[in-house]
């Protein structure tokens, strides 16, 4: 369970989720059945029925119907009031495998919830008996969660958001650990990202109080820039 809950921290895979679909029977095809759960992703929803037609026989002993078609694979979507929200600060982003991931991730390994829903979303998709493995690492800083309209948690890469990075000169950039309302604690390289100044602030402060721990100090040699009017980190050497 504590890696469950180390999980919601950022983690970036050892396997996303992975669903099949069940196969038709022959003849007037049976309904798919439901997607099965791999490597500590959860069931799918289940599969939509096969369909076939059944072959007729000549006379004498004529051949089967042909098979159904295959069942649809299960969905890896989540209850629609997991995503809803109506301010900032209410969202996070949570790995669809339930422990995070030990290569470099997509943003499409997770999924935006509002942070209420944090413990129903462990709870129900992963079970509580996953064993997550030691090589999973944190998640990219420039990974997040937004409350978006219509009310939706969104998950967001924030060098693809004009709001979040769009600028025209350095002066309107600067560096951050992460994309999250606080900046983390014991960050790794990775997590260096340039924004627009104040934007991250504005988009993921609820009002909540952040950590006692300082923000630790940025690279000696990093700095922020406006490139072709979008925030980038620069390195001097």
């Amino acid at each position: 369970m504590g890696a469950l809950i180390c999980a919601a921290l950022g983690w970036t895979a050892c396997g996303g989720d992975s669903f099949t679909g069940g196969a038709g029977s022959g003849g007037n095809a049976s309904g798919g059945s439901a997607g099965s759960d791999v490597n500590g992703g959860a069931a799918g929803i289940a599969g939509s029925a096969g369909s076939g037609t059944a072959g007729s026989g000549a006379a004498g002993g004529g051949n089967g119907g042909s098979a159904g078609m295959s069942g649809s694979g299960g969905s890896g979507g989540i209850p629609a009031e997991y995503a809803a929200c109506d301010g900032p600060g209410q969202c996070l982003l949570v790995p669809s495998n339930c422990c995070g991931y030990c290569s470099q991730p997509e943003l499409g390994d997770f999924l935006a919830i509002n942070s209420d829903h944090e413990s129903s979303f462990y709870g129900e998709r992963c079970g509580g008996s996953i064993e997550c493995p030691s090589c999973v690492t944190l998640m990219p800083g420039n990974f997040t969660a937004l409350c978006r309209g219509p009310g939706r948690c969104q998950a967001v890469n924030v060098y693809d958001d004009d709001a979040l990075v769009g600028c025209d000169a350095a002066e309107d950039c600067r560096l951050r650990w992460g994309a999250g309302c606080c900046e983390a604690c014991a960050p790794t390289p990775d997590q260096l990202i340039a924004v627009k100044v104040n934007a991250v602030e504005q988009a993921q402060c609820g009002g909540g109080p952040c950590p006692g721990c300082p923000t630790a100090p940025y690279p000696n040699d990093a700095s922020a820039a406006c490139i072709d009017h979008k925030c980038s980190v620069v390195y001097a050497n």
